[in-house]
């Protein structure tokens, strides 16, 4: 909108403009992969250059960001995990598999169908993904592929069962932020 409307902003700019949205939409500016810190607003590019295929299915339920922080935040003895270094690392070193093994989300943990989340995801991992994890609070989940093909494949498979789409994610670095 910057260029197409020639607004002329600044990078500081847009990204105060995209802090008043939300904590997600600055790290969403950019175009490689980054580390977001603070409420989203800090943010620290990662040297990665990787390519995997995703599935996302959304089930027939939605979730409230609101309630399932409210959930999180009641269950303070909930511990959570930081994986973000071996996310990290997975990355710098394009291993797909050290990323699979390393998913994970505490909102699992406060989403209220445990059953239909655990069901979707055995079925995303029977039919090839290496990894599964539901996003952010919900309610989409996401199975992880290798190749073109096995996201295909398991497409085919699960596209009458579930609203399902498939995706490229293609990490990579490039010079320009955004």
């Amino acid at each position: 909108m910057n260029e197409l409307f020639d607004l002329k902003l600044s990078k500081k700019e847009i990204e105060d403009l995209g802090k008043s949205l939300g904590a997600d939409v600055v790290p969403c500016l950019y175009h490689g992969a980054v580390l977001a810190q603070g409420i989203g607003d800090e943010i620290i590019p990662l040297h990665a250059n990787l390519k995997y295929y995703l599935l996302i299915i959304k089930p027939q339920i939605s979730c409230s960001t609101k309630e399932m922080f409210r959930i999180l935040d009641r269950e303070n003895g909930m511990e959570q995990k930081d994986t973000s270094c071996h996310v990290i690392k997975a990355l710098e070193k394009q291993d797909i598999d050290l990323l699979a093994n390393h998913l994970y989300n505490v909102f699992e943990e406060t989403f209220q169908e445990k059953d239909l989340l655990q069901k979707i995801k055995e079925e995303l991992l029977e039919n090839g993904a290496i990894g599964s994890l539901l996003t952010g609070t919900g309610s989409c989940i996401y199975g992880i592929f290798k190749t073109k093909k096995m996201a295909q494949q398991a497409y085919e498979k699960l596209k009458n069962k579930y609203e399902i789409y498939i995706t490229i994610s293609e990490i990579s670095e490039k010079e320009d932020s955004f």
